[in-house]
């Protein structure tokens, strides 16, 4: 019985094997990371979505007004109510004070920022942007921008009569 010479891989085999690897890890991790960041500004756009339809519930169930505001540099979305609030026991003559009171905030995750704000007459592309959700669950109405790294968008809009807030579809844009 005669034993074969090659018990093993010639080393190059291993390197032929090894570049075909390579080259194949090459063209697949950069799609799967630039998935991951169109997840993560999906992601956060159904968050803010879902931050915008509670604030109309609250304001619908409490009978308040409240308030969601956006800061575009640090994208710090907030939700805060407006209440009575009686004044400290400074002057025995002040009585109850209307002041928006913080309920419930959430911040975007990284690589995804407010790009724009437009609403009530106003776009904002810096600084802070507030909708108003009045008691029967309408608003003053408003559409927010969402940006990745990449430059992905995706546009939410908030109604002025139903105060329901939805993802907007490119083939919605033109309403």
């Amino acid at each position: 019985m005669e034993k074969s010479k090659s018990d093993g891989f010639t080393l190059i085999e291993l390197i032929v094997v090894m570049a075909i690897v390579g080259l194949l890890a090459g063209m697949v991790i950069p799609r799967v990371f630039n998935t991951l960041t169109n997840v993560e500004l999906k992601s956060a756009a159904r968050n803010t979505v879902s931050f915008l339809n509670q604030a109309r519930d609250h304001s619908y169930y409490k009978k308040k007004y409240t308030k969601v505001s956006f800061n575009l540099a640090t994208g710090h979305i907030a939700l805060s109510e407006y209440r009575n609030v009686i004044a400290e026991e400074k002057d025995s003559f002040a009585g109850p004070e209307m002041i928006w009171v913080g309920i419930k905030d959430f911040f975007l995750p990284d690589g995804v920022r407010l790009q724009k704000c437009m609403g009530g007459g106003k776009n904002t592309t810096k600084g802070r942007f507030d909708i108003i959700i009045y008691p029967a669950g309408n608003t003053d109405g408003g559409r927010m921008t969402l940006v990745n790294k990449k430059g992905r968008e995706f546009l939410i809009k908030v109604d002025i009569i139903t105060g329901n807030a939805r993802i907007m579809e490119e083939s919605d844009e033109n309403e």
